[in-house]
């Protein structure tokens, strides 16, 4: 799995403030750097919806969206799903370490990551290979 970019849209965008380009890295391998800029708290009522596209070749018009979603709550989000993929962003970035119910801990904050490679190692192994 290669990521080649990554989009976002937000309802309010002075909550919350992202710039994650992704660049390649080597031949072979593409990476993101940024910050996530969190200013809010979340609450029972925040929402995220994921959408990936998935393309054999990478060639732009060859992607199509993939049927995988997470549900909408991101407090079930993070529960499910944080850490299983922390350790892959652990060296890169400033994530903290989650060991408590998602509900429990306080997010505000600036995220940094520095050359963040995903691997297919961080992808469910149903995933196809090829570029997202």
């Amino acid at each position: 799995m290669q990521v080649l970019s990554i989009g976002w849209n937000v309802a309010d965008d002075e909550m919350i403030k992202i710039d994650l380009p992704v660049a390649q890295i080597n031949r072979t391998s593409f990476a993101f750097s940024g910050t996530v800029d969190q200013r809010f708290e979340f609450s029972e009522n925040s929402k995220v919806n994921v959408i990936m596209y998935h393309s054999a070749s990478g060639n732009s018009d060859s992607y199509r969206k993939l049927p995988y979603q997470v549900s909408e709550k991101v407090y079930d989000c993070v529960d499910l799903f944080y850490n299983q993929t922390f350790k892959y962003f652990s060296n890169c970035s400033n994530c903290p370490l989650i060991d408590t119910a998602a509900r429990d801990y306080k997010y505000q904050r600036l995220y940094i990551f520095d050359k963040c490679i995903l691997t297919n190692d961080a992808a469910p192994n149903y995933l196809p290979d090829g570029y997202c």
